[in-house]
């Protein structure tokens, strides 16, 4: 797979200690780093800035809260954000805060289409993306988008748009669902503060993996399921596949 000329290696929201470790096996290749759902995760990568400035990657940004904006003004965000190739954004905020300072890619939290591997005969049969119509709004809004990102939804994806947009596609972890309260922050906390969103956290999540016997996997936030490579035959040779290496603690 990482030998394919359209590869971006998916370093997002890994243990930081493994994320240290992989750059040794992808410093040569293009990565992309940062979080898609972790706001606490995404700072701890900030702080490395100075091992991946020699290298080729995509800068993924989370969904961040109001009190932690703050980070859009620290140095080391700033330099990571300069040696980057392009930023990766998921929601509107985001969106419009970089649309004329870097080269953007809108990132799979902005394409919530239903995948479920459960029932078949949706998951292998044809399904028409509804991508277009979003990405019509933001071109009308004047913001500056190259391409776009999403998980393969059914074997039969049909992700038809403009062709002035690239396409990325997610394998072989295919996200299910995405929360926004996270519960291994809540560990050791009083009932008043169980549910708050975006919460400080010490990452408990990163020494977390838990698999369903449905084969569901539940990694920080989010749950993915495992597809294979006859999902693949919806990409083409002009597509950029994200790939996750196999995940580990």
């Amino acid at each position: 797979m990482t030998e394919r000329d359209n590869v971006v290696i998916n370093l997002c929201d890994r243990p930081i200690s493994v994320l240290q470790k992989s750059l040794n096996d992808y410093k040569e290749k293009y990565f992309q780093i940062g979080s898609y759902s972790c706001e606490n995760y995404f700072k701890a990568v900030v702080k490395l800035v100075d091992k991946f400035c020699d290298c080729k990657f995509d800068l993924v940004i989370p969904v961040f809260p109001e009190h932690m904006l703050y980070i859009l003004e620290d140095n080391n965000f700033k330099k990571l954000l300069d040696c980057s190739s392009m930023i990766v954004v998921n929601d509107f905020g985001m969106l419009e805060y970089f649309s004329d300072k870097k080269r953007l890619r809108m990132g799979r939290m902005f394409f919530r289409d239903y995948r479920d591997k459960r029932y078949q005969d949706y998951d292998y049969g044809e399904y028409y993306g509804k991508a277009q119509e979003l990405l019509s709004f933001v071109k009308n809004c004047g913001f500056s988008v190259s391409a776009i990102e999403n998980d393969i939804i059914t074997k039969k994806y049909n992700l038809s748009i403009d062709k002035d947009f690239v396409k990325y596609y997610h394998y072989p972890y295919r996200q299910i669902s995405a929360g926004h309260i996270c519960e291994y922050s809540a560990i050791g906390v009083g009932i008043e503060d169980k549910f708050k969103p975006d919460d400080n956290c010490d990452m408990q999540c990163a020494k977390v993996f838990i698999k369903s016997s449905a084969g569901y996997i539940k990694i920080g936030k989010n749950i993915y399921d495992i597809i294979d490579e006859s999902y693949l035959s919806v990409v083409s040779q002009n597509d950029y596949i994200i790939y996750t290496p196999r995940w580990e603690l």
